[in-house]
């Protein structure tokens, strides 16, 4: 699919130019099912052509997922047979028999050539309890691609170039004696990327909306915890300014089998400038304390639009 079509999105000052959407609505070889405890290729995929190497294409994947076993499903997008890195999610079924739950992935990627680029969906189960297999249901699972141009027309005419900032923050070693029961910071202690330089990654351990940057931002946050006794349970919340933003929470709980807790965050939210972000975390294991693990454990955020 070439994303040639045009398609203009109002924004503040001018039109922001954004390209069509390629959209695959179902798996082609129908629903699929695996016991693999390596990631491997589900089918669910989009082939695009790039128009332009200065623009982005976001993904957004939808799902319909299942799952029979108390174990761990882990999702993430790839791109020509190579993980996006700050697409990897799980859940964590801590229930037995056959169960399915709504799931959703998303992700960005920089096109490095106007090369055609698969979008496809791998996933891989944890050696849980019972009979574990994990499963994309047919007809309910998509993936949805959109190529955003880092430009925008004025009213005059001209043309001028969005600012889009955009970081990924991660930890250089395992954050240990996290307190159980009890609302802990994630301090994140350095950065994959920092477009604007709006991640302070020494004192605060947060990122700060930078002059001309408000808008709407995709934000991602995702934390492991070490293995954790039976039963266990975690969340993870973004504040904003300080105070918990309810509609960028997670939840994950585990059964049998000292799996680990791993809780995402997947959402947008409108900031202004100078307005600031943390990912917390909270543990329920049954044990004095907890340890997040810095290997998976990241928080990311980039502006979709300006507003």
């Amino acid at each position: 699919m070439n994303l040639s079509d045009k398609t203009g999105i109002a924004g503040a000052g001018g039109v922001v130019v954004q390209k069509a959407i390629a959209d695959l609505y179902a798996l082609s070889a129908g629903s699929f099912t695996t016991t693999s405890t390596t990631m491997v290729a589900t089918g669910l995929a989009v082939t695009v052509t790039p128009t332009s190497i200065t623009n982005s294409l976001h993904i957004l994947v939808p799902m319909i997922v299942g799952n029979n076993g108390i174990n761990t499903n882990t999702y993430q997008i790839y791109a020509n047979g190579v993980a996006i890195a700050d697409t990897l999610s799980t859940f964590d079924d801590p229930a037995s028999g056959w169960n399915t739950y709504g799931f959703t992935l998303s992700g960005k990627y920089q096109p490095a050539s106007l090369a055609a680029v698969t979008f496809e969906v791998y996933m891989k189960v944890s050696a849980g309890t019972g009979a574990v297999y994990g499963s994309l249901t047919e007809g309910n699972s998509r993936i949805i691609v959109e190529e955003v141009s880092p430009y925008r027309i004025l009213p005059s005419g001209a043309i001028q170039v969005m600012q889009t900032p955009a970081f990924k923050a991660t930890l250089s070693a395992n954050m240990a004696a996290i307190p159980d029961v009890t609302w802990t910071k994630v301090t994140f202690d350095q950065t994959d990327y920092d477009t604007h330089s709006g991640f302070d990654a020494v004192t605060n351990n947060r990122f700060t909306v930078p002059v001309g940057g408000a808008g709407l931002y995709d934000i991602r946050g995702f934390v492991r915890s070490s293995a954790a006794p039976d039963g266990s349970s975690g969340q993870a919340v973004v504040y904003v300014n300080g105070v918990i933003e309810t509609t960028l929470f997670g939840f994950s709980s585990i059964g049998a089998g000292a799996q680990t807790v791993a809780p995402q965050v997947v959402g947008m939210i409108v900031l202004a400038e100078g307005d600031y972000i943390e990912l917390w975390t909270y543990y329920n294991v049954g044990t004095s304390t907890e340890t997040v693990r810095n290997t998976e454990t990241f928080f990311s955020a980039h502006r979709v639009a300006e507003l």
